[in-house]
């Protein structure tokens, strides 16, 4: 009797040893795969998010490769908005910003993490938008790429 309950015992310990070594395996995995978030995406869902009742957030820091970039048209049309009430800057170097077409491009050959704000509100002076100018009291959403 005394055998058999040693036995169980030892069962047990490997066991919990064999979860805990799996649950350390898992914590490196995570910290090995981490999603990258696509910046266009990003500031779309802030924009869906602000445009309604106007408000100010922003991203976590987001991976920035060499020809990522964030289009105000398509951001504008995806969250209703007139072209012209959508503008993106960028605060920071590797930022190529076109007012003309409201887009910001990142060029520089090696990436770099930033984040992406967004304010929106009627009174919100919009810069680097594309389209048509935005109607006097309609939401207007500037983005901006900062650290």
């Amino acid at each position: 009797m005394k055998g058999q309950a040693f036995e169980v015992f030892r069962l047990l310990i490997a066991a919990v040893v064999a979860g805990a070594i799996l649950m350390v395996l898992l914590g490196l995995l995570q910290g090995l795969i981490t999603p990258t978030t696509d910046p266009q995406t990003a500031a779309a869902q802030l924009v869906k998010k602000y445009s309604t009742y106007g408000g100010v957030g922003s991203t976590d820091l987001i991976d920035f490769r060499k020809g990522m970039a964030i289009d105000a048209r398509a951001i504008a049309r995806e969250a209703y908005l007139d072209l012209g009430c959508v503008g993106v800057k960028a605060d920071i170097d590797g930022f190529d910003c076109s007012s003309t077409q409201g887009v910001c491009e990142y060029t520089k050959p090696v990436g770099t993490k930033a984040r992406i704000k967004v304010n929106c509100g009627t009174n919100v002076q919009v810069e680097n938008s594309a389209g048509n100018s935005c109607p006097e009291d309609s939401m207007k959403c500037q983005i901006t790429i900062t650290r």
